[in-house]
């Protein structure tokens, strides 16, 4: 468990917000989070949602929801390396954590003589202690409407010819922009917009998909065309034999 990343889910503004469903599954993930914010699964634990939804005290389809709202405020990025592999996830909180090794007579002894100027110079940060170190958790990035003009870099296209081949990228990003544009109140601010921004391809990519498995092939429509014409020709030819 990454003691950094569970103080941000607890601590920082990015995440104040939260409540709720999301908030537990934001926990749960953290719990089981390394200091990057990638969840990490212990050797012998089985790898699923299931899991995942069992540890948060949650169902499936709540947990699942649940995340893909994280994913769609920027606070998650869920991936997968294949249409059948698990999601993998990360928290993408940010905060500047600061450390310094103690001992229990030093730390009170440089308590008693921090000067009053220096107490009113800090910013009072939420301080927790983690194997024997102070940690200062200072959030650093706050949440913004999407940038104007929002620009589809080099990097974003390489990203998206990797892991959403075949979908229109140009395409999806305008109607990208168009929504977070209309959209408004706090859903409409994220901390990382490209990152929000390859959540929202993924999602086309993957209903691009489920939509070309279930379309009929050009064959199957022309057969079908085909087998309907002959059906309704027998059909007239038989009330034509029975009038003469």
């Amino acid at each position: 468990m990454s003691v950094k990343v569970t103080n941000l889910v607890w601590h920082s503004e990015q995440a104040a917000h939260l409540k709720g469903n999301a908030f537990v599954a934001m926990l749960a993930l953290a719990d089981i989070a390394d200091d990057e914010g990638h969840v990490v699964f212990a050797r012998e634990a089985k790898r699923s949602q299931e899991e995942l939804a069992r540890k948060a005290r949650m169902s499936v389809a709540t947990f699942r929801r649940a995340t893909q709202d994280l994913a769609e405020q920027g606070l998650l990025e869920i991936s997968r390396e294949s249409q059948r592999a698990v999601n993998d996830y990360r928290i993408l909180l940010t905060a500047q954590i600061e450390r310094s090794e103690v001992s229990g007579h030093s730390a009170q002894g440089e308590r008693s003589e921090r000067s009053s100027s220096e107490r009113s110079n800090s910013s009072t940060p939420y301080k927790g202690r983690s194997n024997g170190k102070n940690v200062d958790v200072r959030p650093r990035k706050r949440g913004s409407r999407i940038p104007d003009p929002f620009v589809l870099t080099a990097e974003m296209k390489a990203w998206a010819a990797a892991e959403v081949p075949g979908l229109d990228v140009v395409v999806h990003t305008r109607e990208f922009v168009d929504y977070w544009r209309a959209k408004s109140g706090k859903d409409a601010t994220k901390v990382d917009w490209v990152a929000t921004w390859r959540n929202w391809m993924r999602k086309a990519h993957r209903w691009q998909g489920e939509r070309a498995s279930t379309k009929p092939a050009p064959d199957d429509r022309l057969r079908e065309g085909l087998e309907r014409g002959a059906r309704l020709q027998a059909l007239v030819g038989a009330e034509q034999r029975g009038i003469a």
